[in-house]
């Protein structure tokens, strides 16, 4: 049996068009919904999973983070596998007895990701380093503009799954054996790079990583965070010093740290400045 599950954090109306798009899941694929302790109208996104009899909600009674909320949602799951589901995703195709059979056989996979507009998504990385981290970040920023020729272009020339050191949390699958032997997400990492690190850890253990083609998932990046920029930008500099500490190369150590010092002395002048005003 496969477990869908869903982190849910303010994200009432994406949450409804995920849900949608789930609506012709066989009766062997169960839908479970954690509410993450929304503050705002989390009875609104409620209403919407009660039209659904496949699928299930969950309170956290505090903010629990990403990978805490998701362990939430496995601990309540009856299934062998699940697939960790972003909110602000839509399944737009599926194989799910393929998938279920891709898990079994002991790989973190993640769908075939496009953007809304129909571009091609990165689906996941090489091995964290200073050099790949720059070209990741020169890739992603030309997607983010329209422009997914960089995706493309990696998956053709080595963003294979042999090379890739870790997927994507977006639409992330994962068998329960190697969740439990794992440990899931180390909740030391409030929100991102979870995903990142348990890719990681499996690989260390003779683990593979990769994209499966039986999935395809339109991704709608950042919903949730666009609505809590500040709370979510802290998090991602906390969360970024923690993992570069943890995976990176000396340089890449150095240069993290001082991007988040910049990074954060920013942050603090644009919440001086918006309360001038």
């Amino acid at each position: 049996m496969l477990s869908i599950i869903i982190v849910h954090y303010d994200t009432a109306e994406e949450l409804c068009d995920c849900l949608d798009s789930l609506q012709q899941i066989p009766p062997s694929v169960e839908v479970v919904v954690v509410d993450n302790h929304s503050p705002i109208h989390p009875e609104r996104a409620r209403k919407l999973v009660e039209v659904h009899p496949q699928m299930r909600w969950v309170d956290t009674a505090a903010n629990l983070g990403f990978g805490g909320a998701a362990h939430v949602g496995v601990s309540e799951a009856t299934g062998d596998n699940f697939l960790i589901l972003n909110p602000d995703s839509q399944v737009l195709h599926a194989n799910w007895y393929q998938f279920e059979k891709e898990l079994a056989a002991g790989e973190i996979l993640c769908a075939d990701l496009v953007s809304p507009s129909g571009q091609v998504e990165l689906p996941g990385w090489f091995k964290p380093s200073f050099a790949s981290e720059l070209l990741r970040t020169y890739a992603q920023r030309r997607i983010d503009r329209g422009r997914d020729w960089p995706a493309r272009l990696l998956r053709r020339q080595g963003l294979t799954t042999d090379q890739l050191a870790w997927v994507t949390g977006a639409a992330l699958g994962i068998s329960r054996l190697v969740w439990e032997d794992l440990g899931g997400f180390d909740r030391t990492f409030f929100l991102f790079f979870e995903d990142i690190d348990l890719c990681l850890r499996h690989r260390k253990r003779g683990g593979r990583c990769g994209v499966s083609r039986n999935l395809k998932v339109m991704h709608t990046r950042g919903a949730a965070s666009r609505r809590h920029s500040d709370f979510a930008e802290s998090h991602y500099r906390e969360s970024q010093e923690i993992f570069w500490d943890r995976h990176g190369d000396w340089w890449s150590r150095r240069w993290m740290k001082l991007v988040n010092r910049i990074q954060r002395r920013r942050s603090k002048l644009r919440y001086h400045w918006r309360r001038r005003r």
